[in-house]
């Protein structure tokens, strides 16, 4: 992550919006979402998007910064007659703000906390588990893609690849 921010803040600058047009996002884990026009979009885990347009920021009703993006599937190049009406949007929890994700980090602690508190095979522990999974479920997990490890692009195919090897090594 540290590699990516590098890189990141060395292509926008170093107090940049992690969420600059043209940024290259890989998904940590599967995503779905609804749109009107496309119907369901499924990611899947290690998908690889580039930002099209920053959407803004909301509070979501529990107070974490939720940040929605139009995104373009892969790493295809943005053309200026990209189809406007194809809504690749995703919402992620704003990273700008390490605060932002510690509050994120931390309503998740609580609503587990809460379906613990309840007897096991209770109808209130069952509505518990489904509020957490709602709501983890409904961000997608994302980090920067300019460097990936060997492990999260097994699989994948590249135009281009940029290796480090270490002369060291006997």
């Amino acid at each position: 992550n540290a590699v990516n921010r590098f890189i990141h803040n060395t292509i926008h600058g170093k107090d940049a919006n992690l969420y600059e047009v043209k940024t290259p996002l890989i998904f940590m884990e599967g995503y779905n979402t609804f749109d009107m026009s496309e119907g369901n979009i499924n990611y899947d885990n290690s998908s690889e998007v580039v930002i099209r347009e920053d959407l803004g920021v909301q509070e979501d009703d529990k107070g974490v910064k939720v940040r929605t993006l139009r995104v373009q599937d892969e790493f295809e190049d943005i053309h200026p007659d990209w189809n406007e009406n194809w809504e690749g949007k995703i919402k992620i929890v704003d990273a700008n703000d390490p605060s932002n994700v510690t509050k994120y980090k931390s309503v998740i602690n609580d609503l587990w906390s809460d379906f613990k508190s309840h007897p096991r095979g209770s109808a209130k522990r069952k509505i518990a588990l489904q509020e957490v999974q709602s709501y983890q479920s409904a961000y997608a997990k994302v980090d920067l893609a300019y460097a990936i490890t060997s492990h999260k692009s097994q699989g994948s195919t590249y135009n281009t690849a940029i290796l480090t090897v270490l002369s060291n090594c006997a």
